[in-house]
């Protein structure tokens, strides 16, 4: 990825995703939303560029290592109620997340969709010692529906080799996630002691598309 949108499409594409796609899809409010995204994240914004807008929140992303911005459109709820919140490129790509995890993404070379985490998907706070739960999710290309993800997850030591920017890894509580038969590669995240949430994360999701993710401004540990 160059320093661009994750990919050229625009919410007319997403649109003509809904059929298939639903819980991605854009509603008209949702698209209205976008339009407010994609003036509020230019073609080409990173971090270090120009100012961000107010009154939006934002993730710093790295596609491969090149830096890129998201904004949050909205926030969505999953079938349990958890929250899932919803970002925006400035094409209009969307990327979900719950409780800092990858949990959708759509008009990139490798999509997620239909991204689903077990009820008993435990709280960062709790996590002490390895745990284990599921994800379900459909992949593409490729068209594989309905895989199932068993995922430990367990503390970990701060890395060396993140794409942190304006923090130091040692600052933050770390988590390593790997799929107990290999079915997916493995996470990291990192935790902020004073506000108990995701800050950062890593995920691949095929060998040559990796991405990371980090709240903008960054969030003091």
């Amino acid at each position: 990825m160059t320093e661009k949108p994750l990919a050229s499409r625009s919410c007319v594409a997403l649109l003509s995703l809904a059929a298939s796609v639903s819980q991605l899809a854009c509603s008209a409010d949702q698209a209205a939303t976008w339009a407010t995204v994609r003036y509020a994240v230019t073609p080409g914004a990173t971090p270090d560029g120009r100012p961000l807008s107010d009154g939006l929140s934002y993730l710093r992303l790295t596609v491969n290592g090149v830096p890129a911005i998201v904004a949050l459109g909205y926030v969505d709820r999953d079938p349990f109620g958890r929250p899932v919140h919803v970002w925006y490129s400035s094409a209009g790509e969307v990327m979900r997340t719950q409780a800092g995890r990858l949990v959708g993404l759509v008009g990139t070379p490798v999509e997620w969709r239909q991204v689903a985490l077990a009820q008993d998907t435990p709280e960062w706070a709790e996590i002490a010692q390895p745990t284990s739960f599921r994800r379900t999710l459909d992949v593409s290309p490729g068209y594989q529906w309905g895989l199932q993800h068993d995922l430990t997850v367990q503390p970990a030591p701060a890395p060396a080799d993140t794409a942190l920017s304006h923090l130091a890894p040692e600052q933050l509580r770390w988590f390593a996630e790997h799929e107990q038969h290999s079915r997916a590669l493995p996470a990291r995240y990192a935790m902020s002691s004073s506000t108990g949430q995701v800050v950062y994360g890593e995920q691949c999701l095929a060998p040559t598309f990796c991405l990371t993710w980090q709240t903008w401004p960054p969030t003091q540990p």
